[in-house]
């Protein structure tokens, strides 16, 4: 088994078409804030065994996740990961002191 690309395949921006499937598709469902629940592995192994005309996704999209699942969690996670570090940012901007002693009276300290 080889554990790194081959230099010859095709990236873009580093990636492979693959691990862009898998990426896309988790950001895609990530960005879907009411469904907020990620593929499991497990779910994506038994997609694979199903009939192609019973299987929710293409069979390229299923091989994509199960060979670059953690492409595809990276990519649901980013959307959330994003909204969390504008609000931290927003409250840094805008409240900085009083941020500071949430902090403190939560993780202790005097200031």
């Amino acid at each position: 088994m080889t554990v790194l690309e081959d230099p010859s395949t095709p990236t873009f921006l580093s990636l492979t078409a693959i691990e862009w499937h898998a990426f896309g598709y988790g950001l895609k469902e990530g960005l879907w804030f009411w469904k907020r629940t990620p593929l499991a592995w497990d779910s994506i192994k038994k997609m694979e065994v199903l009939p192609d005309d019973e299987k929710p996704l293409s069979p390229e999209l299923i091989s994509a996740l199960k060979e670059k699942y953690h492409y595809y969690i990276i990519g649901f996670a980013l959307p959330e990961d994003c909204a969390l570090l504008g609000c931290v940012g927003y409250l840094v901007m805008t409240n900085a002191a009083g941020l500071v002693k949430v902090g403190m009276s939560v993780f202790g300290g005097s200031g």
